[in-house]
């Protein structure tokens, strides 16, 4: 299950998606001001626009035990297959790692404390997705509230609201993403938050600060990639080229990779 990274794709990568006049650094960095970074060591960096394109990261429940917890980040970095997994939550990526896992051979069980999954899809299609796991052997728990996770034996116990409790060798929990916007210090250039973590930006992207633009999912939109790359370019081509093109975020097709 380890993920497989080849140096030369990687090599592939870097050559064709760098622009020739640019320049790159890995490195923590803290907010100066409105056009300043400064990196780890102390070098500076000066632009007349900052684009802010940080993502977001797995967000695990606040319960007791919630350091047994994998991420979805987690899940191909296992030196092996367990033999039983609880996945916690009902959205995407909950539905995806049920269903991949359980096409490996995973005993696999979803737990839910919502009374439906995919939350505003169509019933129907609710419905029918419902059955359809259930049919490939996988064990849903809806209505359910996990309070507590801890080691029990080879594997772990999962306690619920209601008294009930379930076992597996791993637990995973796939209950939401939070922006990456902690450590950056831009509050220091005069951005704000909201209460997710998420930066507010306006229709064309732009921050409180008009010199600082965000894109993707650290602004909470609509949190999928072909619509971050899409944000990323109308900026460009506000701040670079010769046309508005403010991005419509009504009416997105989005995809669940099911079962």
């Amino acid at each position: 299950m380890r993920s497989v990274k080849s140096p030369g794709l990687k090599r592939c990568i870097g050559r064709t998606s760098k622009p020739r006049a640019s320049s790159s650094s890995r490195s923590a960095l803290r907010w100066s001001d409105a056009h300043t970074i400064r990196l780890q060591g102390g070098r500076l960096l000066r632009a007349r626009h900052i684009l802010v394109a940080t993502g977001a990261r797995p967000a695990l429940p606040d319960l007791p035990g919630a350091g047994y917890l994998l991420s979805s980040d987690d899940l191909f970095e296992l030196p092996a297959l367990p033999r039983s997994l609880c996945v916690i939550g009902g959205g995407y990526i909950a539905v995806e790692v049920a269903g991949l896992l359980a096409g490996l051979g995973v005993k696999t069980t979803l737990v839910h404390r919502g009374g439906s999954l995919l939350r505003g899809f169509d019933e129907d299609l609710q419905r029918s997705l419902h059955q359809a796991l259930i049919e490939r052997g996988i064990q849903i728990e809806l209505n359910a509230v996990v309070t507590r996770v801890v080691a029990a034996g080879a594997g772990f116990e999962l306690s619920l609201a209601d008294g009930r409790s379930l076992r597996a060798d791993r637990v995973l929990a796939a209950t939401g993403r939070r922006p990456n916007t902690d450590g950056l210090g831009l509050d220091a250039a005069g951005v704000l938050f909201d209460a997710a973590g998420a930066i507010p930006v306006d229709r064309d992207s732009r921050t409180r600060v008009p010199s600082i633009f965000a894109v993707g999912d650290v602004t909470n939109r609509v949190n999928l990639t072909p619509v971050a790359i899409r944000e990323g370019h109308a900026v460009a081509e506000l701040l670079f080229g010769d046309k508005l093109a403010t991005v419509d975020h009504r009416n997105v097709a989005t995809a669940v990779f099911s079962t």
